[in-house]
């Protein structure tokens, strides 16, 4: 059984880890470049700002996705659970959705807000 001390500090936890998942996505710039890569491999590289209807082969079918009003979406996918499909677009660098069973990732490439890609000692 929980104890209150348990209960706080579950809750502590959780309030930590949902700040630092929304202080992340605040430092995450505009997407320039859309890539489609199916079993790893690069089908696809447009500009965020294109308009275009990309059609991808996987081994369920034909996944397609739309980039749009500098966004992009899974629109159709063939995989029985459409949790691509329901992700919705990205519009930021870093973002992805991936569509396990067809085994193909859309993600958003560009720059953080700050221009600082990583730092080494």
């Amino acid at each position: 059984m929980l104890t209150l001390s348990d209960k706080i500090l579950i809750g502590v936890l959780l309030l930590l880890s949902s700040l630092s998942f929304l202080a992340l996505a605040a430092f995450r710039g505009p997407g320039q470049t859309v890539v489609v890569e199916q079993d790893g491999k690069v089908m696809a590289r447009r500009s965020i700002a294109d308009e275009d209807t990309l059609r991808i082969e996987g081994p369920l079918g034909v996944t397609t996705i739309e980039i749009a009003e500098g966004k992009a979406r899974v629109l159709d996918a063939p995989c029985p659970h459409q949790l691509c499909v329901k992700t919705g677009a990205i519009l930021k660098a870093g973002a992805m959705v991936v569509c396990v069973p067809n085994r193909v990732v859309v993600r958003i490439e560009g720059h953080p807000k700050d221009g600082v890609d990583a730092v080494t000692r």
